[in-house]
């Protein structure tokens, strides 16, 4: 049975220790209707297909894709960047990038990328959906609010990551607190003198 009228597919473990479904991400081309799919937490191989999600009818419509905590590789393809209003979460996977035609769709993530855009000159919209390799936070991709950036991590082999070397951005914030804070007691920075 192809299913060609399902909408919603939702297919996960609840932990993450065993192994859920097994095998390669189909493109759901024939299913015209889907808008949900959430396959997290499984052990999912392979690349996402230039063609996934290629046959919906409606781009427009709130589109909630999880396929976060599998095995995936290449990069988010293109052929996504039809959807305008996109909950895309592909964190924890061995993915190493996001197709550049996907960094300004500031529809997705319910207007997170626009937003994150727009806040730091510096980032684009790559990072509101995965951090880039190298990079990493506890949600996997930067959002808008405060601290949400990625970080850096030198050893991040994969986009999506939510720690580095098992360190969480709480843990990265605070060890720079610290060295902030031995920084100023070592040089004298009661000392120091506002606006010279």
């Amino acid at each position: 049975a192809k299913l060609v009228n399902l909408e919603k597919f939702h297919v996960h473990q609840t932990g993450r220790g065993g192994t859920g479904i097994t095998g390669k991400l189909p493109s759901f081309k024939e299913q015209t209707k889907l808008h949900m799919l959430d396959i997290n937490s499984n052990t999912m191989t392979g690349s996402i297909p230039s063609d996934f999600l290629s046959g919906i009818v409606d781009a427009t419509q709130l589109m909630e894709i999880d396929i976060g905590y599998n095995n995936f590789v290449g990069t988010i393809p293109s052929g996504l960047s039809r959807f305008t209003n996109m909950r895309f979460d592909a964190v924890k996977n061995q993915i190493t990038g996001v197709d550049p035609n996907l960094c300004n769709l500031s529809g997705w993530w319910n207007g997170e990328v626009g937003k994150v855009i727009a806040k730091d000159s510096d980032d684009n919209g790559c990072d509101a959906i995965l951090c880039r390799k190298g990079t990493f936070n506890d949600f996997g991709r930067a959002r808008s609010g405060a601290n949400a950036r990625c970080k850096s991590c030198p050893g991040g082999k994969y986009a999506g990551a939510t720690t580095c070397d098992g360190i969480t951005v709480e843990a990265v914030d605070n060890l720079e607190k610290k060295i902030l804070s031995k920084l100023f007691f070592e040089t004298g920075g009661s000392n120091w003198i506002k606006g010279k």
